[in-house]
């Protein structure tokens, strides 16, 4: 289940902050937050 929320998150709101260039680097901290959150379960 965490790698299809990540995935998810990935190619939902991170593709889309970048492909528009706003808030990529925000987006970026979100990922990492996410990753560092899945690693821990």
């Amino acid at each position: 289940v965490g790698t299809i929320l990540l995935k998810d998150h990935v190619e939902h709101c991170v593709r889309e902050s970048i492909e528009k260039g706003e808030g990529a680097d925000e987006k970026i901290e979100e990922l990492t937050a996410a990753v560092e959150r899945f690693l821990r379960v």
